[in-house]
């Protein structure tokens, strides 16, 4: 077995499982450098390959730090798609069988699913476990319906959350710590993206680089919120 995989089949921190041609692929993340970053994208997905030879055409070989930025954020899309098979459960304990309990949670909230659906689990901490589900369908379905547990739970023991990728989640957590904690929630994450709407009749914009954080901030500063 790689070294890059958990005995249970899942790819370690920092690794993403990449289907390219029919095969899997362990590509690392947490890259060194940049160089290194558009390195790995040439051996992984050609939409990328088209960009990068573009971007070096647009710019004379050139590549500025706003150019490199836009293949960042779509190798972070990379990782996200195949985080969307993934959910990570909050509340069980180690020692408990995992994939027993996300089934027994699962029923809490009127979701039938069986050992079947779900490919791998393991623990990632004393009470957290991360799943990977055969269908991205069963992932939405459970996110869906997982309110349900508020209602469900006196004592709110279990939570169900998005695996989302460290880029989308430091974004999060910059635009909240800039919010008032009555506004907080305007920040929310769906389908491993992060977005910000003010209002119900508002579109949500999506927050995948540090300038929309900025460019956000300022708009809710000058419209006083």
């Amino acid at each position: 077995m790689s070294s890059q995989l958990l005995a249970s089949g899942i790819p370690k921190p920092g690794f993403i499982n990449v289907k390219r041609d029919g095969k899997s692929l362990l590509k690392s993340l947490d890259l060194p450098d940049i160089s290194s970053m558009i390195k790995d994208c040439l051996t992984t997905d050609q939409s990328i390959i088209r960009d990068i030879k573009q971007l070096l055409s647009d710019n004379q070989g050139d590549v500025s730090k706003r150019k490199i930025e836009q293949i960042v954020i779509k190798v972070d899309d990379i990782e996200r798609r195949s985080r969307s098979y993934n959910l990570r459960f909050n509340g069980v304990h180690k020692g408990q069988n995992p994939k027993a309990k996300i089934i027994e949670i699962v029923k809490m909230i009127d979701v039938t699913i069986t050992h079947d659906d779900i490919e791998v689990a393991h623990f990632t901490g004393a009470k957290n476990v991360i799943a990977r589900f055969y269908s991205r369908k069963t992932c939405q379905k459970l996110l869906k319906h997982r309110k349900k547990l508020r209602k469900k739970q006196s004592d709110r023991k279990y939570f169900v959350f998005e695996d989302c990728t460290k880029r989308a989640m430091a974004l999060f957590s910059k635009m909240r710590q800039h919010l008032s904690e009555d506004t907080k929630f305007h920040v929310y994450i769906r389908n491993g993206r992060v977005l910000h709407r003010s209002s119900l009749q508002e579109k949500p914009v999506v927050i995948d680089r540090d300038q929309t954080v900025s460019d956000l901030l300022l708009k809710l500063k000058l419209n006083g919120a």
